[in-house]
């Protein structure tokens, strides 16, 4: 019935579509001549048999549904499709049918068959892709979103739908932000927009709102062109709860900064802020200056030793608070140290202004600390330095007011010191005398010169004090007056009584090898080296090295050790004089509770002062008090040693009251060494009837 001939519409040089003719059933009433070419069916394999035998059955439906809507009257209906070919593979088909039917000269269905399996394959694998991207997304424990070259939002993956309140896509790019605090919103904008217009990549950290736990998250968001060939399309960014990081970052920055004990700023802050200050000439406009206020505690290390450092770190704390609450609104506090503190005020118009700050720490700190159910008590040494607007740092600055406070410390502590260049000269000169101290010991600059003891009613030398001396390379002979009490205020006495108790025991080893074998040699020993630990130890080595007893060893210690003495002092000094060594009291008389401690000490020698001695020919009273210290010595079965002989009055008078050693230029001495072994056999032979030496 179907006699008409339709004509090809496509020229053979085109493969790719074909044209199918089907009556009303989709039955195959005559074959495209390229049906071959693109399918591998020829006629006779189509010829009767229906299209839906060569339409993928998942297609079927779509096949039939389009195919009803066209025999319905409905036209221009394009739909897609797989094919069957004669190898038997799936293509893609865009199918079109145009209902012929009852046209006279037709009498069928033209179906217009395009390949479109590149384009169909390619699609597919790009939706491929994007579940592959979507799945992926969807499991990161990271937030994606992709906006497009106008910034409005395109995809956005569970985290973000979960945490934020960034909407669906196509949300206006001003709503795609909303999530995005206030004050972070401008450059997170900036970043997306320079991606979309320049392709530059941005590293950010904002803060967004989380839906899910009522609360604020930290994130850090890397935002990245998307590019096609060298065309940008959009922006992807991934967003990265980092709040616990940079909450420990915060945490961590913080404890860098500050003092753990006291939660105040900490010597690094401390000296970054006074910079500040500096570089920025604060106050200098209206006639004011920054001022530093370095504070040191005084009697610190009693309360740490005697309460324990709980003890300790509870009146930091305390010390901490009382200097806070001194503070102008401007003004900062540091804790530098273990009990160092420094204030800085920023505002201060001269060093009387900064003196009445000083004034009111000192008041504030004296008041009584109650801890560890005790009440005690501290003072503060303090050091002021103004800047006077010239260019310096912060470590000048602050370094000066360290040398006033250790200015206002060497004064007796509980005071204020200013900063001045004089008091700088005078530091730095200190200083350099310390360290050449510390080259001198290594040198070998120092030696002892020997002053003998004697017996008074028979002149011989029962005993000799060593003094030590400095031969300075440049300077010539120093006296102890010069070096001492600069060695006193460091470690370096240390190490130079080590030098002498060895120095001395090499000499008293002389002694007894030419014949006192009874003779003891005295040193002075330091607070300092008493209060080393092992100090007893060490005594013992360094007389035994040397063949010597402790009974050849005098051990002279003032009063002052006696002050807040530790008990590893006490027993050191026990056990030295329970092993022979005689204990000496030095300068007795001009201390403090000095019966006091003949009661408790084990002393077995005293040795009056020469300020007694000097005016002994003058003041009856002073023979008075001699006599006293006399009789009390044999009463307590102790030594009484009468320094400062000098005149040949002084030496009568002294034997008068009963003494029986005596010491000083009259009697002889201080010799170098070289002097004292040639006057050796004279010192050890000497009689009744020998007269003092004259000097």
């Amino acid at each position: 019935t179907h006699s008409a001939q339709p004509a090809t519409s496509e020229p053979l040089t085109r493969p790719r579509r074909l044209v199918q003719y089907r009556d009303e059933t989709a039955c195959f009433v005559r074959i495209d001549p390229l049906t071959e070419n693109l399918l591998g069916w020829t006629e006779e394999d189509l010829l009767g048999c229906s299209a839906l035998d060569f339409i993928h059955p998942d297609d079927h439906d779509r096949g039939i549904q389009s195919w009803m809507e066209m025999l319905a009257g409905r036209s221009g209906v394009r739909y897609r499709l797989r094919f069957k070919t004669a190898s038997g593979e799936w293509r893609w088909f865009e199918i079109s049918n145009v209902n012929r039917l009852s046209d006279p000269e037709a009498g069928y269905v033209e179906t217009e068959m395009v390949d479109v399996d590149d384009e169909m394959r390619a699609l597919a694998r790009v939706r491929t892709g994007e579940l592959q991207f979507n799945t992926l997304t969807e499991s990161l424990p990271v937030g994606v979103i992709q906006v497009d070259t106008d910034a409005n939002l395109v995809f956005a993956n569970g985290w973000i739908r979960r945490h934020t309140d960034f909407g669906v896509a196509g949300q206006s790019s001003h709503d795609n932000f909303l999530p995005v605090h206030p004050d972070d919103r401008e450059s997170l904008e900036r970043a997306f927009l320079a991606a979309v217009t320049a392709g530059e990549r941005g590293d950010l950290d904002v803060r967004l709102s989380d839906i899910s736990a009522n609360t604020e998250l930290v994130c850090r968001v890397r935002v990245r062109p998307l590019r096609t060939d060298d065309e940008i399309n959009g922006a992807i960014a991934s967003i990265e709860d980092i709040t616990e990081s940079a909450s420990v970052q915060s945490q961590l920055r913080l404890q860098a900064s500050t003092d753990h004990l006291t939660g105040l700023p900490n010597r690094a802050t401390l000296h970054e802020g006074v910079q500040r200050l500096i570089d920025a000439g604060t106050g200098h406009d209206d006639g004011t200056s920054v001022a530093v206020l370095f504070i040191d505690l005084d009697g610190f290390k009693l309360v740490n030793d005697g309460l324990g450092h709980e003890a300790g770190d509870d009146v930091l704390v305390e010390v901490a608070r009382r200097l806070s609450s001194t503070l102008r609104p401007d003004d900062f506090i540091a804790r530098v140290g273990g009990d160092e503190f420094v204030i800085v005020c920023p505002w201060t118009r001269d060093i009387d202004d900064a003196a009445q700050l000083a004034e009111r720490i000192l008041e504030q700190l004296h008041q009584p600390y109650v801890t560890a159910n005790t009440a005690t008590s501290v003072g503060a040494s303090i050091g002021i330095a103004m800047h006077d607007g010239t260019p310096t740092t912060a470590d000048v600055l602050i370094g000066n007011a360290d040398l006033a406070m250790y200015e206002a410390k060497h004064a007796g502590g509980s005071r204020w010191e200013p900063y001045g260049d004089q008091l700088r000269s005078t530091l730095t000169q200190r200083f350099e005398l310390q360290r050449t101290i510390s080259a001198a010991i290594a040198n070998d600059e120092f030696s002892l010169y020997i002053q003998p003891i004697r017996n008074l009613k028979t002149g011989n030398a029962i005993a000799a004090e060593c003094f030590v001396r400095w031969h300075h390379p440049t300077r010539g002979l120093v006296t102890p007056a010069q070096f001492i009490p600069e060695a006193e205020r460091t470690d370096l006495i240390i190490a130079l009584d080590r030098w002498i108790l060895d120095d001395a025991c090499r000499i008293c080893a002389r002694i007894v090898s030419q014949g006192g074998d009874d003779f003891r040699i005295a040193v002075n020993v330091s607070d300092r080296r008493l209060a080393c630990p092992g100090f007893d130890s060490e005594f013992f080595e360094t007389v035994e090295r040397h063949g010597l007893k402790p009974s050849n060893l005098i051990v002279e210690v003032t009063e002052t050790v006696f002050v807040d003495m530790e008990m590893a002092v006490m027993a050191s000094l026990q056990a030295i004089s329970r092993a022979g060594a005689t204990l000496a009291l030095d300068d007795f008389g001009t201390g403090v509770s000095s019966l006091n401690h003949l009661r408790l000490m084990p002393v077995t020698m005293l040795k009056i002062d020469t300020s007694f001695t000097a005016d002994l020919e003058f003041d009856s009273s002073i023979g008075a008090i001699i006599k006293s210290m006399s009789d009390l010595s044999r009463q307590l079965g102790v030594e009484l040693v009468v320094e400062g002989i000098e005149t040949a009055k002084q030496h009568e008078m002294v034997k008068a009251m009963g003494v029986e050693l005596g010491q000083g230029y009259l009697l002889g001495g201080p010799y170098d060494e070289a002097t004292f072994f040639a006057e050796l056999p004279g010192l050890l032979a000497a009689t009744a009837s020998t007269e003092p030496a004259s000097g």
